[in-house]
């Protein structure tokens, strides 16, 4: 995935140019999906993209690949708007982001029950939604 070739460019593994063309080509197939849609016909690819999960393993989803756009200007393009108004709709009235779902798999410790609010998933909403608004109070609001 892109977060590990972010690392390895950052450390010198791989050349940041080879870097900057792979994730340059990799950002505009995901921006002309908006992030979970069909380019052709604009429905949801798969509902497992629309998932609030953790941990993600190898797994996509919207909040995943939000995640790794606020990192870049793609985060700043119009076609983020649509998931960005999923990641906000799926926010609880007390502010937190749920885990909808565990990816199958095994998993060393068990730190969120699915159904519940996740700290891991609300932390990286906040990301996001800090880096979109550019203000943390409103991101918080």
């Amino acid at each position: 995935m892109l977060e590990g070739l972010r690392i390895a460019a950052s450390r010198g593994a791989i050349q940041r140019e080879a870097f900057r063309d792979a994730e340059a080509r990799a950002l505009e197939f995901v921006l002309a999906h908006r992030l979970y849609r069909s380019d052709r016909t604009g429905e949801v690819i798969t509902d497992r993209f629309t998932h609030l999960t953790y941990p993600w393993h190898w797994h996509y989803t919207v909040l995943r690949g939000l995640d790794y756009l606020r990192l870049t200007p793609g985060i700043d393009d119009e076609r983020v708007d649509d998931a960005i108004e999923l990641l906000r709709g799926r926010r609880k009235q007390n502010g937190r982001w749920p885990l909808q779902k565990r990816i199958p798999g095994t998993l060393l410790v068990e730190m969120e029950k699915p159904g519940g609010e996740s700290r891991w998933n609300t932390l990286r909403a906040l990301r996001v939604l800090r880096r979109v608004d550019g203000d943390a109070t409103r991101a918080c609001i």
